[in-house]
């Protein structure tokens, strides 16, 4: 396959005719659980957003890559934004996906005393959303980084775009998806309590059908 000089970014949410598109999808299948992989031992690509171009381009399939790259959405933290969630636009330029890529959305809790110590000493930040201004940035300015806020989470991996001339932010709050976030987390909260209910459920019953077990003295 000859080298082809392409833009790259996170693969995030794909839109896939699997009707028309089953070969380089078998393919794409191949490519990521065949071992030994070869991908990964020489180092060739870095996660999907590589196999999957791989896989079409292999096949000679076409394929079309939306012109606005992803924006990064989070929260700004003493002038820096912890990119948690991957912001992708439709064809015309309009949000279209929000893909959140760290600090998942599970419904549950995390009951410790040290997060619950962080909780208490933790402030409120703005939920940002940081973009490439296409009007006078080149492609090559749009990178992408990672870094750790003490603030969050040790854990926390922030993805963030470096507020210069070639981005700009906005506030989440004035956007028309503004109180998406709301909902998704009322949804996972609601999930997260049915499965913890059909968890308790399933002890409850196992406790019951476990029969008493009683040790009987030598010689008895």
């Amino acid at each position: 396959m000859p080298f082809m000089d392409m833009f790259e970014q996170e693969s995030g949410q794909l839109l896939i005719d699997r009707r028309r598109h089953a070969a380089p999808l078998e393919l794409l299948r191949f490519f990521t659980f065949h071992r030994p992989n070869p991908f990964v031992q020489l180092k060739l690509v870095w996660g999907d957003k590589d196999l999957f171009r791989l896989a079409w381009l292999k096949l000679d399939v076409p394929f079309f890559m939306i012109q606005s790259p992803p924006a990064v959405a989070g929260k700004a933290i003493n002038g820096s934004l912890c990119g948690m969630t991957m912001v992708q636009y439709d064809a015309q330029g309009e949000v279209l996906f929000l893909h959140r890529n760290s600090n998942k959305l599970t419904g549950g809790r995390i009951r410790s005393p040290a997060n619950e110590k962080l909780k208490a000493t933790r402030k409120e930040h703005k939920t940002e959303m940081s973009q490439l201004n296409e009007e006078s940035s080149p492609r090559s300015k749009y990178q992408i980084e990672t870094y750790h806020v003490d603030e969050i989470s040790k854990d926390q991996i922030c993805y963030y775009i470096d507020f210069s001339e070639h981005f700009y932010a906005q506030e989440i709050a004035n956007l028309s998806f503004s109180d998406l976030k709301t909902h998704l987390r009322r949804f996972a909260m609601d999930t997260g309590q049915l499965h913890q209910a059909k968890v308790d459920a399933i002890a409850q019953a196992q406790q019951q059908h476990r029969k008493p077990f009683r040790l009987q003295g030598v010689g008895n």
